[in-house]
């Protein structure tokens, strides 16, 4: 059977992944694209604020916590550090109340806990906290003096949420990650998280995207569509 001149993918097929997608997209960006993406996600927290395309770094796919645990060996100092960090947060050690009051917009149903889901003093709790941070991949990582942005690139597939973990949502979960680790490092960046999507903002928000902005953590202006990234990127 011949293989006929493919004309969206390998074998005529269209590739889906987020991963292919956000390659394809971020990849391409020269220095002075980046700059100019990076400037975009500031504007909501600082618009006098001009980074320069040397300035900015980008890294997919960042696994920091996993290598910064591989470089400094200290797997057991860290494990109980995370802990510290995580339960001495003013932020974090009140999560999982903040989640069980917060109520979603646009009649969809609240956030759903499990018993161990952000608590404090569980079972093992420290371990299962260390392996949730410890096996965090953020999709999309751009890093300045000042600022780490943290992105989530989504093409057809939903935001994901695993019960079992001591962290379940997964932009909570990044953001606590690139949290901790920050502290952890006494790095004094502030976190910018954003989210590259094929919905509009006139859609409905998925319930941890409203948490997020609920608590100032994500801002509107961060939730883009793969056009809009391309648009400013080529501004």
């Amino acid at each position: 059977m011949m293989c006929t001149k493919n004309k969206e993918g390998i074998l005529d097929i269209a590739n889906r992944t987020e991963n292919w997608k956000t390659a394809q997209t971020f990849l391409s960006m020269c220095p002075q694209q980046r700059a100019c993406f990076a400037n975009r996600l500031l504007k909501s927290y600082c618009s006098a604020s001009k980074l320069q395309p040397d300035e900015v770094r980008l890294e997919l796919f960042w696994r920091g916590v996993r290598d910064h645990i591989y470089a400094t060996e200290g797997k057991q100092e860290h494990k109980n550090a995370f802990a510290n960090l995580y339960k001495d947060s003013s932020c974090f050690s009140m999560l999982r109340e903040n989640i069980k009051v917060f109520k979603p917009s646009d009649g969809l149903k609240p956030l759903t806990l499990k018993d161990w889901n952000y608590s404090l003093g569980q079972c093992d709790w420290k371990d299962n906290l260390f392996n949730n941070l410890y096996n965090t991949e953020i999709d999309i990582v751009l890093s300045s003096a000042n600022y780490l942005f943290i992105g989530e690139a989504k093409y057809k597939s939903k935001l994901r949420t695993q019960s079992k973990w001591v962290l379940p949502h997964q932009l909570v979960r990044q953001y606590v990650t690139a949290t901790i680790l920050l502290k952890d490092l006494d790095c004094k960046k502030e976190v910018v998280p954003f989210i590259v999507w094929e919905k509009g903002n006139n859609q409905k928000y998925e319930v941890q995207v409203q948490f997020m902005i609920s608590l100032g953590w994500l801002r509107k202006d961060n939730i883009l569509t793969w056009k809009e990234v391309e648009e400013i990127a080529g501004a």
